[in-house]
């Protein structure tokens, strides 16, 4: 699968850097916050559902009281065949029930387990 396009969903400290990380690889980043800023070169969203339409994948970087609200404001935008990524430190109860809301609408879905922060991450070895 070739990514043209990538919604995140959260654009906090993690959510910023990743996004930024995406479109200096050449993807278009369609980007929804309700609190956040949108940054720049962002296509920004005024809903989740927006940020997910036409998406072929969406990074969910919400916390983990947010994700499954997130989800389920996404659902109108996301089409079948698209894979939608949680990237919280929530419960593995919390996360078969967003596996199971997105095979219900034929999304994949996909747990991803961040293994460091992104900030530290981001600044790659100056920060050592």
């Amino acid at each position: 699968m070739v990514t043209e396009t990538v919604a995140v969903l959260g654009l906090g400290e993690a959510g910023s850097i990743i996004s930024r990380d995406l479109l200096e690889s050449g993807v278009t980043v369609r980007g929804y916050d309700p609190v956040a800023g949108v940054p720049d070169g962002v296509v920004a969203a005024g809903s989740d559902a927006e940020a997910c339409a036409g998406a072929d994948l969406v990074l969910s970087l919400t916390t983990a009281h947010e994700a499954e609200g997130a989800l389920r404001a996404s659902l109108p935008g996301l089409r079948p065949g698209a894979w939608y990524a949680d990237l919280n430190t929530s419960s593995a109860d919390l996360k078969l029930r967003l596996a199971a809301l997105a095979q219900e609408r034929g999304i994949a879905f996909a747990d991803v387990a961040m293994m460091a922060p992104v900030p530290a991450a981001a600044c790659g070895p100056r920060c050592w």
